[in-house]
Parts: C-alpha cells; structure tokens; sequence
C-alpha cells in the first residue's frame, strides 16, 4: 500500500462526489456483510447480515441478523414511515417507537458495526448532527480496489493512526461498496464509557446479558480485530411499500 502524492482536497472531492450522489438519490437498496476477524486468543471470525431500504422523502427500514452463540439468530431492525420511528429485537421480540431516527441509529451503531449509520447518514445527512469528530482524509492506493474500479479515501480521526478506516467508493457510481476497519488493537473502555454506551440501549436491554457483557469489558484492553463491511447496493431502484415495514427473518 502507498500513499498518492495528491493534496489532500482530492480526496475531499471524492467523498463529497459520494456524498452528492446519496443525497441525489430518489431510493436506495443494498444488502451486505460485515465480516470481523478477531486475532487475540484463539483466531475466530464473526459475520453479520444486513439489508437497507430507503424511499424519499421519509421511508427508511434497515435490518441486520447474526448467528447466536446458542445456535438461533439474533435479529434486529429499525424503519421510519413518515415521522414514526420503530425498532424491533429478538431478545424482545417486541416493537419499540422511538422519538426520533437519529436516536434509534445511535443505539444500532455500535452493535451493527456501523453498517446502520454509514450509508443512513448519506442518505439523510440530518443523521450527522453536529460537528463532531475532527477527520482527515486522502487518498491511497489499494490494488484490489483499483482492479475493481474503486478509490481508496482513507479517514483518520482525531488525526490519530489507531483509528482509520477505509472507504472504497466506485468510481463510476460513487457509491460506497466497502468500509474497512485495518487490523488494530482498539482502545479499553472506561466505566463512564460502557455505561453510556449501555444508555442508549433500549430500556429492557439495559438489565441484559448484552449490558452485563458490556460492563465486564470495563478497564480491560480492547481486542485486536479487523472489520470490513461490504455493500452491495443500488441508486434508483423501485421498492414496494411492503419491504419498509420490517417482517421478522425466519429462525
């Protein structure tokens, strides 16, 4: 892997170029992968499904699943229609609405690797709130992406190198087709932060086996993972009312 010898601003020009293209879009359909290899301890890979549907002005429904360590999947979703928010999650299997989209993709995020925000919050920018992070971008040069004719924009948050991620993006489409997270040991959580990370989740979720994991991570170091999520998309396509209400996955 190298760098190009390109300022900067290119590669701002790239990932305005996708943003333009998500934000032009009259609907949206994708269905992905996240793929999280795990190298501390004995080596072990984790997969996730997942599926986006999007109609402007306001019908959004995403979806994701995964194998539970029983057996059974886990299955969770979210959809707007109109101005109401709704989720659902197997380990409720009941319906939840929420005050708003941005706050119910908050709560997904970490648990879907990010594959409910990335593109959500192309689709609809609002979802971005504020400021935020400081990042920096530019370009690099990955020859599988090249030879599948996609640009390679590399961010840095906080302008550290601990957290990158690389977003490849067609260059024909500008459309986002993988985000990798390269191999790293991630940072520790502290107490403040698993228990506001257990905040945001639903209410009957914060007395569960998922908070009672989450705080057993406390003051201990991060794993050593990488985490590619891969989307196979398309602009412009029709979608049928029926597909943006959430139906469960069959067990």
């Amino acid at each position: 892997m190298c760098y190009y010898a390109a300022m900067p601003s290119e590669a701002d020009d790239v990932m305005d170029k996708m943003a333009a293209a998500y934000a032009a879009c009259s609907s949206y359909r994708d269905t992905g992968v996240v793929t999280t290899t795990f190298f501390s301890g004995e080596e072990h890979i984790q997969r996730l499904l997942f599926s986006t549907r999007f109609v402007r002005p306001d019908r959004f429904c995403f979806e994701y699943r995964e194998q539970g360590r029983a057996g059974g999947w886990i299955q969770h979703a979210l959809w707007l229609d109109g101005e109401t928010v709704r989720s659902w999650w197997s380990s409720r299997e009941a319906m939840q609405v929420h005050p708003s989209l941005q706050l119910a993709i908050a709560a997904f995020t970490g648990v879907s690797s990010s594959s409910s925000y990335n593109v959500p919050a192309l689709l609809m920018p609002e979802l971005r709130g504020g400021v935020g992070v400081p990042r920096r971008y530019q370009l690099i040069e990955v020859a599988a992406a090249a030879a599948a004719g996609c640009l390679v924009v590399e961010e840095t948050r906080n302008g550290m190198n601990y957290h990158r991620l690389h977003h490849w993006i067609d260059q024909r489409s500008w459309m986002l087709r993988r985000v990798a997270s390269p191999r790293e040991v991630l940072p520790g959580f502290t107490n403040e932060q698993i228990e506001e990370l257990i905040r945001s989740l639903p209410s009957d979720e914060q007395m569960s086996e998922v908070a009672r994991s989450l705080r057993s991570m406390a003051g201990k170091p991060g794993p050593d993972v990488e985490t590619i999520v891969e989307y196979g998309g398309a602009f412009d396509v029709e979608i049928d009312p029926a597909e943006l209400t959430f139906i469960p996955f069959a067990k």
